[in-house]
């Protein structure tokens, strides 16, 4: 696990980066990253590549708990899904 910083759109009509702090590991090919937007909010997405980006369906969380906790079963079922077809 590494600390970094992002740059991210704080709402989708912002046409400006704002810079912010991340945590960021990689689990074989899949890397992961969860973004602290503010105080308490936080988003999260799985990539394989530039065109594999793999978000979790909520633009943000309240808890970091549920928010990495739901982050890595989306990957490991993505992941299941990947490995029987």
């Amino acid at each position: 696990m590494q600390l970094a910083d992002v740059e991210v759109r704080l709402h989708p009509e912002d046409r400006t980066l704002a810079e912010r702090p991340a945590i960021y590991w990689e689990d074989g090919k899949c890397h992961f990253v969860v973004i602290k937007l503010d105080k308490a909010r936080f988003h999260s997405q799985f990539y394989y590549g530039l065109h594999q980006q793999y978000g979790t369906g909520r633009p943000e969380y309240d808890d970091l708990f549920e928010c990495i906790k739901t982050l890595l079963k989306l990957q490991a079922d993505y992941q299941a899904k990947e490995e029987a077809t």
